[in-house]
């Protein structure tokens, strides 16, 4: 049986005492006004959330700049995967890789065909294979790119993803981008795209530049 392994698993003996290299995290650590939200949100902690989500969808309007309309927080960055792919259920699930084992992972996991194109070009350059792309995308695809990746750090610029939207469209496919370390890199989000592209969902995650994985912050726009 094929395993799927995640990053971050520390729990052997004490996780203070790991130097954890497995998964991306901020090296910086957790900003002070995180710690003091985190702090200050223990006093409602024997509360349910908000049902409707006002106030997360609110917080994150305003830190990504995307209209409340178009924000749905989920349980983590995995979760927003997990709910795009099997809520629109794509004929087949592709990436570009070396990249995130979770596609895979919930591809296998529910049934769906799925198919990798690698971005590695010889042995030492890496290079965006949009030809390979133009090439396998098909109607009812779901093509998915991490951007910045993981693990190579490579980034997609933001003209070179408008083909690629441009592209999807043209097939009839859909393009999920997952921006979970774009907070790493200036000029790489594609969010301002959201409002033209009924194609395009992004999922995001807020663990990793905060630096709070144990705090399961995720969320998807479209």
């Amino acid at each position: 049986m094929k395993r799927f392994e995640h990053g971050g698993d520390v729990w052997h003996g004490n996780p203070s005492e790991w130097v954890d290299f497995s998964s991306n995290i901020n090296m910086l650590g957790c900003p002070d006004f995180v710690e003091r939200a985190l702090s200050e949100a223990m006093q409602e902690v024997s509360f349910y959330p908000q049902v409707d989500m006002e106030l997360a969808i609110d917080g994150l309007s305003q830190m990504l700049d995307v209209a409340s309309e178009r924000i749905l927080p989920t349980n983590g960055g995995i979760a927003a995967l997990d709910l795009a792919i099997t809520k629109l259920r794509p004929a087949r699930v592709v990436v570009v890789s070396p990249t995130f084992v979770e596609y895979e992972r919930i591809a296998v996991v529910h049934d769906i065909d799925f198919v990798d194109i690698s971005m590695i070009k010889g042995r030492r350059e890496i290079a965006f294979p949009m030809a390979e792309l133009m090439d396998e995308i098909k109607r009812d695809d779901m093509l998915i790119i991490c951007n910045p990746s993981n693990p190579t750090g490579f980034g997609v610029e933001q003209d070179a993803m408008r083909k690629v939207l441009d592209l999807t469209v043209e097939k009839g496919a859909m393009l999920l981008v997952d921006e979970a370390f774009v907070d790493f890199c200036d000029g790489l989000s594609v969010r301002d795209e959201i409002s033209r592209y009924a194609n395009l969902i992004i999922a995001g995650s807020l663990t990793k530049m905060f630096a709070v994985p144990g705090v399961r912050l995720g969320y998807l726009l479209g």
